[in-house]
């Protein structure tokens, strides 16, 4: 091992004369560490408020409170009671589902649209009665948002028995336990006893589990890695000259290599300690947050050590290529990309992964890691193989080409960080669409609920309408309920219709059912009583559904859920909307970023780099902005290659390991194409205005003073 003064102040000093590069690298580390550091601390120390549920035994005696109260006599109680309740204004009416409780302060509010049907005003008084109550109660309207009905009842009028619904008792400290013949409070364990330490958990893993856990760790290091290795490709061609001149007093080549090391060390020593700290102070403001109690600091260790180790390990391994490559003879800029036997570990793993996958053996889930690893590690093969085009196109995009691969030490690792988070990403959208949830045997559908059952249902229905319309305009089924018979309402005519999706009853029982209620029955099912609808204040519409004969297209779905929605809501079976956002525009959303990032730092680093192949072209005339132009287009086609190589790869694998060509029978492929456009033209964008700065720099050097 050389001598380590010299490597240490040659680190030191490339970390302080380039401020912005080493602040880059350093929120490279910080930024993952502090997010690790405040998710730990909150799932362990904090945790959402909750209450202590309250039990009773079915042959105890006495009321409910006098029942607790001998069990507990001090503490404070909440109790709860669900209902239905008839809201009464004038002639008209509605049917709400509100809560009792002993902490209700009776106080009604209702939205601006439900006021205007029940044709009341703010100050106006309406009645409401419980099941249980003798007679009504008035309560005084309010607006707001929502509809909302907070009554109270008092804790001494609690008895059970005199209720039709649930009585629900808990207790407001979230740490009672009481445990009795008659009463049992139970409290949700403490984070801290609920939190288990990695070394724990290990213990209980198989084998194979633990080798895919590996496999994916691997692959997640090679991808970090990737993205933060340009930056000391950049660092170490800056100090290959200063080596050149202190290897005249007898400094050795491997300490160039040492002091690569040392500056990833470095960096990733800061980055830890900024990311603690952030962490740290992001997890104090998250107690500030409504709805979270602090229940003691638990530190997870463990965790928080792996992840440093992570770091550190991400830093060394990005630094080991570009150090063993300035540590051996300068062979000139302009050789050009060959083949060396390194590039064929890639594409060697690919067939051996798929194989592995395919195979029905224990250790198949190695495939997917490892074929993640061969995408991302066959980068630079996908280079050589493209270098063997890249002589010929206008002037801008040969130059960015003749870079890309010349400085393959630096745009490899960035194309490959650009092909592990598409390919990561991308399979996981696409295997989140299962076919067999598609093709069940129940039809698509689309249900719609009134936020108030209204007695006159004529707003309600004309919503409803509307989102038929929305949809292609199909017949709803409604579905009405009858506070008096205590049974559903449905048309005769859409009673099959109805019940093939509410119950697997035969298609003789459905007959048999529809025929009792045109003869004007009540018919007994075992989800409950069925009859025609008839007029009546005791007739309430309580949902409608909607059965196309196709599953609609998701630009349908979006029309049908901006249509005017005051009185119901809308939910679709299956939510193609809400599968598009979850597992395509927020994954591919967070691509983009991460890929900006990773163009964005890898244009910071290329600027000086291209401008010092350009001098000569500005000696003869050729304009500043072209350095603009071929950052730009460098940056392009990184986007470009790492992106369709990662997609590629995410569909290679998907249509292998799942259901053939009907994998991709689901992917929003005019999503997948906006998406790609979009990354590719925030590298355009990152690459010309990183290098735009230098523009201004150069026009100064160049004009005649």
């Amino acid at each position: 091992m050389p001598h380590l003064a010299i490597p240490a102040r040659i680190a030191r000093r490339d970390i302080t004369r380039h401020k912005v590069r080493s602040l880059v690298a350093v929120l490279f580390f910080a930024l993952p560490i502090a997010l690790v550091t405040l998710v730990g601390l909150a799932y362990t120390s904090a945790e959402e408020e909750y209450e202590s549920p309250i039990m009773l035994s079915q042959n105890g005696s006495g009321t409910d409170l006098e029942r607790i109260r001998r069990a507990i006599p001090e503490e404070d109680l909440i109790v709860r009671i669900s209902s239905r309740v008839e809201l009464h204004a004038g002639d008209t009416a509605a049917l709400l589902n509100v809560t009792y409780s002993n902490t209700g302060d009776d106080s009604l509010r209702l939205s601006p649209a439900l006021a205007n049907a029940l044709g009341v005003e703010k100050g106006d008084t309406v009645t409401a009665q419980a099941p249980w109550e003798e007679r009504p109660r008035e309560y005084t309207v309010d607006f707001g948002p929502d509809t909302t009905l907070r009554l109270s009842i008092p804790l001494d009028e609690i008895v059970s028995e005199n209720f039709p619904e649930h009585v629900s008792w808990s207790s407001p400290n979230p740490d009672l336990e009481v445990t009795t013949p008659d009463v049992q409070v139970g409290s949700f364990s403490p984070p801290s006893e609920s939190f288990r330490p990695i070394s724990e958990g290990l213990r209980h893993w198989e084998p194979a589990e633990f080798a895919f856990m590996v496999t994916m760790g691997t692959l997640v290091l090679i991808v970090l890695s990737s993205m933060i290795s340009p930056i000391f490709a950049v660092a170490a061609r800056r100090q290959y000259q200063s080596m050149r001149l202190l290897s005249v007093n007898g400094a050795e080549p491997a300490q160039l290599r040492w002091a690569l090391y040392l500056e990833a060390l470095l960096v990733s020593a800061m980055g830890i300690a900024l990311g603690l700290v952030l962490g740290a102070g992001g997890f104090a403001l998250f107690l500030l947050l409504p709805g979270w109690v602090y229940s003691g600091l638990v530190v997870p260790y463990e965790l928080i050590a792996c992840t440093c180790v992570f770091a550190v390990l991400c830093a060394l391994t990005a630094s080991v290529l570009p150090a063993i490559r300035a540590s051996r003879p300068h062979r000139g800029p302009h050789d050009r990309l060959r083949w060396r036997w390194p590039m064929s570990i890639g594409p060697a793993l690919l067939p051996l992964s798929l194989a592995l996958t395919l195979s029905r053996s224990s250790w198949a889930e190695l495939g997917y890691g490892l074929f993640g690893i061969g995408a991302v590690t066959g980068t630079p093969a996908l280079l050589w193989l493209l270098s063997r085009w890249a002589g010929r196109g206008p002037v801008v995009p040969r130059l960015a080409l003749r870079d890309l691969f010349r400085q393959v030490h630096r745009t490899a690792p960035a194309i490959a960080a650009i092909v592990g988070l598409t390919f990561v990403l991308g399979f996981l959208s696409i295997g989140r669409l299962d076919p067999a949830f598609y093709e069940r045997e129940q039809p698509p559908v689309i249900g719609i609920n009134p936020i108030v059952e209204l007695r006159d249902s004529g707003p309600v229905e004309s919503e409803i309408r509307e989102v038929a319309e929305a949809i292609g305009g199909v017949n709803p089924v409604y579905v009405y309920h009858s506070t008096e018979k205590d049974a559903t309402m449905v048309a005769p005519a859409q009673i099959p219709e109805y019940l093939r999706y509410v119950t697997t009853l035969s298609g003789a029982q459905i007959a048999d059912a529809q025929r009792g209620v045109e003869r004007g029955e009540v018919v007994d099912l075992p989800s409950g009583r069925l009859a025609a609808p008839e007029p009546g204040d005791h007739v309430y519409l309580e949902k409608a559904l909607i059965f196309p004969e196709h599953e609609i297209g998701l630009w349908q779905e979006i029309k049908a859920r901006h249509t005017t929605q005051d009185f119901i809501t809308v939910w679709f079976t299956p939510d193609n909307y809400h599968t598009i956002t979850e597992f395509y525009l927020i994954p591919l959303a967070l691509l983009s970023l991460a890929c900006a990032a990773v163009m964005v730092l890898l244009a910071v680093l290329s600027v000086g780099e291209t401008r010092a192949d350009l001098n000569i072209m500005w000696a003869v005339g050729a304009p500043p902005r072209m350095i603009a132009r071929v950052a730009a287009m460098q940056s392009l086609l990184i986007a470009a290659i790492g992106v369709l190589a990662g997609f590629a790869s995410a569909l290679l694998l998907a249509v292998a390991t799942g259901d053939g060509l009907l994998a991709l029978k689901f992917v929003p492929w005019p999503l997948w194409l906006l998406l790609t456009a979009a990354v590719c033209l925030l590298g355009w964008i990152s690459g010309g205005i990183t290098a735009a700065a230098s523009r201004k720099k150069l026009s100064r050097q160049r004009s005649p003073r």
